[in-house]
């Protein structure tokens, strides 16, 4: 019973540092970060304590299957009538990158104006702190797997906006979110890390 215990509080304390980090992320315009040898310690024994947890329910998803549906849920969103005419949001689609045998998912709000460039979710700023964060744990981007409630960047006034980027709105994520609780019931991941501001708690109804 302890260990059970002692499991649980360690669990608990993994999601909130990284809430923190998610809140740093969010706020900060840094580019680098300064970490001690104990916390690089402690992310690299997440990334341990998530490849040795429930190894059995993913050798029953093949990562074949998991990658066919995830290119059909891409195709479907990328297809979306309604999603895609809807006025306040751009037309450029940007999907999800990394891993679908990931058991640590990242989950953001919208693409901004490098992830619109790129058609890739987190490839601006804070995406390359990210990728710092995530090659401290002993793991690369391709391992983890990326992925933006919104599918379409955000639009500001009549859309020539240049770098300018906005939160969406809760109806714009309301709009995407099908896709988003699709893409974590495909991956089945360990541990959903919300960056930004997102709660995606709000969406569960």
């Amino acid at each position: 019973m302890n260990n059970i215990s002692e499991e649980t509080t360690k669990k608990k304390q993994i999601v909130s540092g990284l809430h923190l980090l998610r809140d740093y992320l969010s706020h900060s315009n840094k580019d680098s970060l300064n970490l001690s040898s104990q916390t690089l310690s402690r992310l690299k024994s997440l990334s341990t304590r998530l490849s040795h947890s429930g190894k059995e329910i993913n050798s029953s998803n093949s990562q074949v299957d998991k990658n066919k549906r995830i290119k059909d849920l891409e195709y479907a969103a990328k297809n979306d009538k309604e999603l895609g005419s809807v006025d306040s949001l751009r037309n450029t689609f940007v999907f999800s990158d990394g891993s679908v045998e990931s058991e640590l998912m990242f989950v953001g709000e919208a693409p901004g104006y490098e992830e619109e460039k790129l058609k890739k979710p987190f490839v601006g700023p804070s995406g390359q702190l990210l990728d710092k964060i995530i090659l401290a744990m002993g793991l690369s981007r391709n391992k983890i797997y990326i992925s933006n409630i919104v599918k379409y960047r955000p639009k500001i006034g009549d859309g020539r906006q240049g770098h300018s980027n906005r939160k969406p709105t809760s109806d714009e994520m309301s709009l995407s979110i099908k896709y988003i609780l699709d893409e974590i019931e495909i991956i089945k991941p360990k541990l959903i890390v919300t960056l930004e501001e997102l709660q995606l708690k709000d969406f569960w109804d």
